[in-house]
């Protein structure tokens, strides 16, 4: 998975700098090139002379690097019109910004909208990048995104050590409470969980082909978005790396997400790569299909007797 391109958004303020020194860092690990996009903050026009200031730091970090670096026209749109340009690149970086808002009430903060409408993976910086990324938290779950999680967090720094930790969820034990199952039956339960993920992880491990100290796998139990901020604060990671669905506004507004909470709650940067929406329809076994039709067709009759 190779970083040729990377996209990053600044108001050239000294905090959101921070994104393109991080960028700049990454441009020069990947030899890749860079193009720089001036995106005032929320309520704020196009300073004067912003695009001259972005063109001759674009002209500079090109000397420096002798990397190909451009700077784009002015996104007075904000972050979303930062995905229009995200077109042909592979990596966007942006830095941590908050707005108080109706859109950012109803529709998310500026880091949110943008992941809605970016098909590439969005770096967003919170600290200043006074080193390559020495540490990862890989927040995964079982499917096969995992696998694209860990490979894309590998390539992007690869002398990181990288921390695979999957968080078993609580709610089917619950479940299980609630239907009046033993001690013992909800223990079972949990150990089987708790193997068959270890197995899952050992599998992407190997599929990813990093060994020794640079990898380790991790199990949790709980909300896999505070546990995995859990995890970054107590191994002192640098870079938490989630995956993100597509989903809507409204959806994310009722529900959240787990890159929303993580991207709310944690104090390091995040690295959200977008899972691929899937293609056409799921397989389903007829038969699961008809059993399931037969449960629902069940109805109870004033007598009290169940009939189809």
């Amino acid at each position: 998975m190779p970083i040729k391109s990377i996209l990053v958004a600044t108001d050239l303020s000294a905090h959101e700098n921070k994104a393109v020194l991080r960028a700049q860092q990454l441009a020069r690990a990947h030899d890749a090139s860079l193009k720089l996009v001036y995106v005032p903050s929320h309520g704020h026009a196009e300073e004067p002379g912003a695009h001259a200031e972005l063109a001759a730091m674009a002209r500079r970090i090109g000397t420096d690097l002798r990397l190909d670096v451009q700077a784009l026209p002015a996104s007075a749109g904000g972050f979303e019109e930062v995905a229009a340009n995200a077109a042909g690149v592979d990596l966007v970086v942006v830095p941590q910004r908050r707005e108080r808002s109706l859109a950012a009430f109803f529709r998310g903060q500026p880091v949110m909208r943008l992941l809605r409408e970016c098909k590439v993976p969005v770096l967003v910086t919170r600290n200043a990048p006074d080193r390559p990324y020495a540490r990862m938290v890989v927040a995964v779950d079982l499917s096969k995104h995992a696998l694209v999680l860990g490979a894309f967090a590998g390539n992007l720094q690869p002398s990181a050590e990288l921390r695979l930790f999957h968080a078993v969820a609580l709610h089917d034990e619950a479940k299980l409470v609630f239907a009046g199952a033993t001690g013992q039956a909800i223990k079972i339960y949990r150990q089987r969980w708790v193997a068959n993920a270890r197995n899952r992880l050992r599998e992407i491990s190997n599929q990813l082909g990093v060994h020794g100290s640079r990898l380790m796998t991790q199990i949790g139990r709980g909300d896999t978005a505070r546990q995995a901020v859990v995890q970054q604060e107590n191994s002192g990671a640098d870079l938490i790396v989630v995956g993100k669905a597509q989903s809507s506004a409204s959806n994310d507004f009722l529900w959240g997400s787990v890159a929303q909470r993580i991207l709310g709650w944690a104090r390091s940067d995040v690295l959200v790569v977008p899972k691929a929406a899937p293609q056409g329809r799921p397989n389903v076994n007829p038969q699961h299909l008809h059993a399931r039709r037969r449960r629902h067709a069940v109805r109870l009759q004033p007598n009290g007797r169940r009939a189809a």
